[in-house]
């Protein structure tokens, strides 16, 4: 009997330490899944580069002269800032300027009968031949329609710039003598005028008013020339083969951030303002062929904008003395 009690009390030491050891294990922690990975959102991507700016829309209509080779004579085209509704305006004829709403062309005439510096309406008409001399060429329109400027050498071997008054012309003069020049352009307020010049050693573009004051030098380069003020009146764009090659720059009114616009192999030149400032269009032949082109006021978004269907460059062959090729031309953007 007492051997029996002694194996129960250790049968139940022994189940009370398994007990005890039981309850001191850990228990293991739940294993927890990881979150599912989700796809990137659109918040998760990085940012997209900007949108490069768009070209502005281009509206209103150019004139541009083309060399016609069988003919050895230069004819004036109109066509919209597309290329499209291209017409004829003038034959025989080059060197064209808009008045300020498109409706009436100036010229220099190559005919051989009528010769000269002639204005008339774009869709025809009389033309009133305001200047007969062979030489004179460039004419501009003032801002208010009611003027000319041009240059010619009909007094004296250099040109000199000229200004129509009604159905006269005068020579313009600083201090009772000539205003020595070529390529004339006005600026906004019709008060004053950009052209080129050599006064004494400094060539280059220079500002003046209409009364020859003011005179100041905005560029130095011998090539510089065709300038073109914008219709704010704050820059000027012109052509100069300064960099070796015929480009256009511009430079503000008062001389200053003088900047190269064009790069591109080939001849760039010509430039003019659209009618609200924002472009500005040029010929090129850096594509192999002559065609209009246009670029923001910066220098940006260089495109073509049409072909010309020919050459601007050539000798008209019934006066190749007063015929200057490309570089003696110019076109001009209206609305």
């Amino acid at each position: 009997m007492k051997r029996e009690i002694n194996l129960f009390i250790v049968l139940l030491i022994g189940m009370m330490g398994l007990l005890a050891a039981c309850g001191s294990a850990e228990t293991p922690a739940p294993t927890v899944a990881p979150p599912p990975t989700s796809a990137p959102t659109p918040t998760d991507a990085p940012p997209a580069e900007p949108p490069a700016p768009a070209a502005p829309a281009l509206s209103g209509h150019i004139v541009f002269p083309v060399y016609d080779e069988t003919a050895g004579t230069y004819n004036i085209f109109m066509a919209k800032a597309d290329g499209s509704d291209r017409q004829m305006v003038v034959a025989a004829a080059s060197q064209p300027d808009l008045n300020s709403d498109g409706s009436r062309i100036i010229y220099r005439s190559w005919q051989g009968d009528r010769r000269g510096l002639m204005e008339r309406g774009v869709e025809g008409g009389e033309p009133w031949i305001f200047n007969a001399h062979f030489e004179a060429g460039r004419p501009k329109f003032a801002p208010d329609n009611m003027s000319f400027l041009f240059h010619s050498q009909e007094a004296g071997e250099k040109p000199a710039i000229y200004r129509t008054s009604g159905p006269e012309y005068d020579v313009l003069r600083r201090e009772s003598n000539p205003i020595q020049g070529e390529a004339p352009a006005w600026t906004p307020d019709g008060q004053s005028f950009v052209y080129k010049t050599c006064l004494a050693t400094d060539c280059g573009l220079f500002f003046s008013h209409i009364d020859g004051g003011n005179l100041r030098q905005l560029t130095k380069e011998l090539s510089d020339t065709n300038p073109a003020v914008s219709p704010n009146g704050q820059s000027v764009v012109y052509m100069s083969q300064g960099s070796g090659n015929w480009d256009v720059y511009v430079i503000n009114l008062e001389g200053s951030n003088m900047t190269q616009l064009t790069t591109a192999s080939g001849n760039d030149g010509l430039p003019t303002w659209s009618p609200d400032g924002r472009a500005i269009a040029f010929v090129s032949d850096r594509g192999g062929e002559w065609a209009i082109w246009a670029m923001n006021p910066d220098g940006g978004n260089q495109r073509q904008l049409f072909a010309l269907g020919g050459s601007i460059d050539g000798a008209v062959q019934l006066d190749v003395a007063n015929s200057w090729g490309w570089r003696g031309e110019s076109i001009d953007w209206a609305p």
